[in-house]
């Protein structure tokens, strides 16, 4: 948004490149104030440097684009927070900036952008348009639920409503508010699924919300923060040249949120991660949420419960990371046990998946020796021991090896591997 909507609106830059100063004193192609470049240096995470801010294109761009990001997430819309950049925030007491527009429209009615000066009025249309929030597009104004109930109380008190009265109007309210709501709610529905739909196809091309069109005006503001992470994240993705990285934090978070709630995980649009993610991460998230969806909400909870309860009994403290590995061994586990859920899941498979989840088990050492450690601690790729493993069931996995490998006896490692993928399935 700031790139393609506020820098050419703002043309603080010559023909040949040369930094522009408009007749109120803002510099440079992001027109920052000088009062303010200090304030957005910080916000930039950019130590303050005046003759950068003055010459440098770069450095001059990185301060309006963290100032523009602060009014975004201040205010909680794209328009607003480009009222905000270009005639400030302002003070709702004195009426001043959009802060002030906001404070008049609540007191006299109207829309907050019917207050603004005619110059920010122009530049907030020119901003709109250049991200697709043409005329007849703007985002709907929401109802001020707490400013209907207030004028109600208002004028019961003024002219001394019936409690009959008083309660037919709210009522009337009431229905009014459901019926905006759900209209408000069926427009941002369509908006945000037409621009999701928009960003998937334009995949790793997509790094600016303008780029969506009319729709991207019509969202909330938490759906408008999706997809402008989205774009952000493909952008910042190209100008490092990184590819995601498998188990990085989006990958984590998302595994933690499919513990923690599976039925809630089961509803989340995984389309705006798709370039977050590695493609394997993501088709596996894509499969556990199609499992959930036609299945798997109960046993999911049984595992969860099961962690609940078994982590108090063997006094573990799990952190996010490795609650969601636990969760994700002991769901494989069951799996595997229930025909993919299609058998029941009883206590004792939910207790045996968190036994071999969080199985002890010994580790090649830093330098020499061996650690103990849980399963899942234990990183992708490396051997381990299990040390106690009953004698019957250690004979049985040996007879079985031999079998298959000419008589050679197998190493410690693999009979662990084979204890794990056979655990309380041996005779």
């Amino acid at each position: 948004m700031f790139t393609h909507g506020i820098v050419p609106i703002e043309g603080g830059t010559g023909k040949n490149g040369q930094f522009l100063t408009s007749p109120k004193g803002a510099i440079g192609p992001a027109q920052v104030m000088p009062g303010t470049a200090p304030e957005a240096a910080k916000l930039a995470g950019l130590s303050w440097d005046e003759q950068k801010y003055r010459t440098d294109h770069g450095y001059n761009l990185a301060l309006g684009e963290a100032y523009y990001a602060k009014q975004l997430a201040t205010f909680g819309d794209p328009l607003m927070a480009a009222a905000a950049y270009n005639a400030g925030p302002g003070s709702a007491e004195k009426g001043t900036g959009l802060r002030g527009a906001i404070a008049k429209a609540k007191a006299r009615g109207g829309s907050w952008r019917d207050y603004l000066p005619a110059e920010t009025k122009d530049y907030v249309e020119k901003f709109a348009q250049r991200i697709g929030a043409t005329a007849g597009n703007l985002p709907h104004d929401r109802v001020d639920e707490a400013d209907i109930y207030s004028r109600i109380n208002a004028l019961a008190e003024n002219e001394d409503w019936s409690p009959e009265r008083k309660r037919a109007a709210e009522e009337e309210a009431d229905r009014y508010v459901g019926r905006q709501r759900s209209l408000q709610q069926a427009r941002e529905s369509d908006a945000y699924d037409a621009a999701v739909s928009s960003a998937v196809r334009l995949g790793d091309d997509f790094t600016d919300v303008a780029q969506l069109g009319t729709s991207f005006a019509s969202m909330s503001p938490q759906q408008q923060l999706t997809l402008t992470n989205m774009a952000d994240a493909n952008r910042n993705a190209k100008i490092k040249a990184a590819t995601p990285k498998d188990g990085n934090e989006t990958q984590s978070k998302l595994e933690l949120a499919r513990a923690l709630n599976p039925a809630e995980f089961a509803r989340t649009d995984l389309r705006p991660f798709a370039n977050q993610i590695t493609p394997s991460a993501m088709t596996n998230l894509v499969e556990w949420q199609k499992q959930y969806q036609s299945k798997g909400g109960d046993f999911a909870e049984s595992i969860t419960s099961g962690i609940s309860r078994y982590s108090k009994i063997d006094g573990l403290k799990l952190s996010d990371g490795d609650y969601a590995k636990v969760f994700t061994d002991m769901d494989k586990y069951v799996r595997s046990i229930t025909d993919g859920g299609r058998e029941k899941v009883t206590d004792d498979i939910v207790r045996q998946a968190w036994q071999r989840a969080t199985l002890k088990v010994a580790t090649p050492g830093m330098i020499w020796g061996e650690r103990s450690q849980r399963r899942y601690e234990v990183q992708p790729g490396t051997a381990f021991r299990v040390s106690d493993i009953p004698p019957g069931t250690r004979a049985t996995i040996v007879s079985a090896w031999q079998k298959t490998h000419g008589g050679q006896e197998p190493n410690d490692a693999q009979i662990a591997q084979i204890y794990i993928d056979r655990f309380g399935r041996f005779q």
